[in-house]
């Protein structure tokens, strides 16, 4: 779709949050988050087995399809935003390559639990 906003590597603050987002810590207006890039549709059984990431029905990538990271805001579900600490949230520089580098193995532990 165009305009193609790129950016897979997402770090930022919350601005607003829907109705259906819990109140729960990390989630409230200012608070940093970093966001899991691969949005699978949440139906499939790639998706139902915890990899979203190989999603094989409709799933999307943050960057290459909906806007990515460097569009001046992006909607993204709460369950793919990530609380950071306010020590992380100081430097955000260091947060976004993490969502690359650091969500792979994230991925692997959740599955653990």
């Amino acid at each position: 779709d165009f305009p193609y906003i790129p950016g897979h590597e997402v770090a930022g603050r919350v601005v607003g949050k829907g109705s259906a987002v819990p109140d729960s810590p990390g989630y409230s207006e200012g608070d940093m988050v970093v966001v899991l890039t691969s949005w699978g549709d949440g139906t499939c059984r790639q998706c139902r087995e915890g990899n979203e990431q190989i999603c094989s029905g409709t799933g999307r990538w943050v960057g290459f399809g909906p806007p990515g990271g460097y569009a001046e805001y992006i909607g993204v579900q709460y369950a793919h935003a990530i609380p950071v600490s306010e020590e992380a949230a100081r430097h955000p520089e260091f947060l976004a390559p993490m969502t690359d580098a650091g969500l792979t193995p994230y991925r692997a532990m959740k599955k653990l639990r």
